[in-house]
Order: C-alpha cells, then sequence, then structure tokens
C-alpha cells in the first residue's frame, strides 16, 4: 500500500528531509502535493516530480491524500495539524511538536477524536550513538544510571529569521531540547521532578523575553534522584563528547556519530564503556542502524496500514514539551521550576 502525501512547507525540512526520504520509498509512499507561502521554495522541489503546488495548504487539504506531513515554523503547527486532522489526514509533526504543553493536549485529542494518527518526528530515537547508549545501560553493564549528560557544542552564527524569534520556536531550546529531553524520558525510568535552565544569548548577556539564547544549561532532576543534564553552545568551536553517563557500577562516553542521516560508519568505535569494578576501558562499535528518517517512516507505514498504534506515544512528546515549557521558564525567571 502506497500513501498518497501531502507536504506543507517547501523549505529545507519539507524539501530535503522528508521529501528526500519519502520519495526513496516509492512502495510505501506517494508525495503528491506540496503547500507553501512561497513560490521560490516551491520552485526548488524537484524537477521530475510531477505533482501538485499549492500556494494555500487549506486548498491542498482538500485534495485526496492519506498523509500530511507539516514542516512549517513551530508556531504554525498546531492550526496546520488540526485542520489537516479535522479533514481526516494523519499526520507528521516536525519538531518541535508545538509551543508548550496546553497545545499538544490540544493535538491530542484532535486526533483522538478524529481516529487519525498524529506522528510527532522524533526520528532521533534511532540515532546510532543514542541506540547504543541505550542498549548499554538496557544490558546492565553499567548498572543504574544517576547521571545523564549531553554536551552539544557547535560554533553557529547568529540565528535569522524565525530561528531568532522565540515567539515562533526559534532557538536551540526548542530546537534541541525536542530532540534530547526525548531521548532522556526514553533512558530513565522516572518522572522529571524539577527543571532548571540558565542561558546566554550570542553576546554574552543573560537571556531575556527580548533575545534568543545562543547558550544554555538545563539540569532535570527525577523523582528517584537521576540527574540529567543538557548543555547547548552555539559560542564555542570546541566540541565535548556528546553523552557521557555515570552508572553504579560504570559510565559510559560516547561521541556524536559524524552523519546528518543519523549512522554510523562501519567499524566506528567512539563509544567507550568504563567498568569501574575492573578498572578497564572497553571501546564499544556502534549499532549499525539504518538510516533514522527511513525507520521513521516504515514504521508510520506499518503503523497506518495496519491500523496499529504508532509506536511514537503522543503522551510522551506533551512531556517534552512540557520540559521545554519549564525549561524556558526557568531561563527567564532564574528559579528552579517544580513539576
Amino acid at each position: 500500500m502506497s500513501i498518497k502525501t501531502g507536504i506543507i512547507g517547501a523549505g529545507s525540512s519539507g524539501r530535503e528531509i522528508h521529501y528526500n526520504t519519502l520519495s526513496k520509498m516509492p512502495r510505501s509512499y506517494e508525495v503528491v502535493a506540496f503547500a507553501s507561502r512561497s513560490n521560490e521554495s516551491l520552485k526548488r522541489i524537484d524537477e521530475e516530480w510531477t505533482g501538485q503546488k499549492f500556494l494555500n495548504y487549506e486548498d491542498m487539504l482538500r485534495e485526496k491524500m492519506e498523509l500530511v506531513v507539516i514542516a512549517t515554523t513551530p508556531w504554525l503547527h498546531k492550526e496546520m495539524a488540526i485542520k489537516a486532522m479535522e479533514s481526516g489526514k494523519h499526520v507528521v509533526i516536525e519538531k518541535p511538536l508545538c509551543m508548550t504543553a496546553t497545545e499538544a493536549d490540544e493535538l491530542i485529542a484532535c486526533a483522538k477524536s478524529n481516529n487519525v494518527t498524529m506522528a510527532p518526528f522524533q526520528n532521533r530515537r534511532w540515532y546510532s550513538t543514542y541506540l547504543t547508549v541505550k542498549n548499554i545501560i538496557d544490558s546492565g553493564q553499567i548498572g543504574k544510571p544517576y547521571i545523564l549528560q549531553v554536551k552539544l557544542f557547535a560554533k553557529c552564527p547568529l540565528q535569522q529569521g524565525w530561528a531568532a524569534d522565540r515567539t515562533k520556536g526559534g532557538g536551540p531550546l526548542y530546537n534541541w531540547g525536542a530532540h534530547v529531553f526525548d531521548q532522556l524520558l526514553q533512558l530513565i525510568d522516572s518522572d522529571v521532578e524539577t527543571v532548571y535552565c540558565a542561558g546566554l544569548d550570542y553576546n554574552g548577556q543573560p537571556v531575556t523575553k527580548d533575545n534568543i539564547e545562543a547558550y544554555f544549561d538545563s539540569t532535570l532532576q527525577f523523582r528517584d534522584g537521576t540527574i540529567a543534564e543538557l548543555e547547548v553552545n552555539f559560542l564555542s568551536a570546541q566540541k565535548l563528547p556528546w553523552w557521557f553517563v555515570v552508572g553504579d557500577k560504570g559510565s559510559i562516553l560516547a561521541e556524536a556519530e559524524p552523519t546528518p542521516e543519523g549512522m554510523a560508519p562501519p567499524g566506528w568505535n567512539k563509544v567507550k564503556v568504563f567498568t569501574d569494578e575492573e578498572h578497564t576501558v572497553e571501546p564499544v562499535t556502534c549499532n549499525q542502524a539504518d538510516d533514522a528518517l527511513t525507520l521513521f517512516y516504515e514504521k508510520l507505514h506499518d503503523s497506518i496500514s495496519q491500523g496499529t498504534e504508532f509506536c511514537i506515544k503522543t503522551h510522551e512528546v506533551r512531556e517534552v514539551c512540557k520540559i521545554i515549557d519549564a525549561a524556558l521558564e526557568s531561563m527567564l525567571c532564574g528559579k528552579i521550576i517544580t513539576l
């Protein structure tokens, strides 16, 4: 069964991520339409593609299709997704799912009332480094993890356009928090109790409602005592290891895979396990996951065609939205937020 699909948003996400992935899966998906407010963006779509193009996404929703991919700026996600689901279509929603946990509740309710699948685009659940870290933790090799740190350091230029506007979902807290908070919640079998976050702008000044963060350091305290930290730094060219996990029997040190699709190359062993009892260091060859984008859409196809629940649960991603809400509140007021 080939699922007829329309894509809202013809920018880099819509074209280079979603369309490029779906066009390589012709037995599973057929992209029949694109919608974008930008005629210039529509002109950049693959010249060999012969589907329909719309400047108004609501016109596209009147066409016959089963799935709509929403790859627009985050502040538009809720409105577009609700209109798509109310027209009886399943939806994929780019990250972040939406702007707040309250909006997430509206989306979940709409999907349920219209009996359609809402698939949050949490493709990094299938990234090689993360899967390797998860498998080591699940094996019990390092015991119970109680400290998890994720460090994303990269020298990035000042953000422009909507990416510099927090009211539209701009900034690394929305961009990277949507991915890494989701991964952390998959690794820790406990609820988040408190959130603290501090940030700096591109001039090294504290973050306020009037500027955008270039750096933030967020700490999640879980009810079982586990502490998880996500630190994102767009001001430093010096990189640190991506993951550092401490358990009661050992620890994990892991670098990020060097490919945008989340696949580690053959023999890539930048994940190390330190066993405290034996004082040894064991290099681990990273799991050879398939392209994370393809895996996401394969699992979605199975869910839609078989009428089963999608593997990424909407209530899980709603928790991610709640943590981003709390981190933003903490960053602006300078206080610990209790959930």
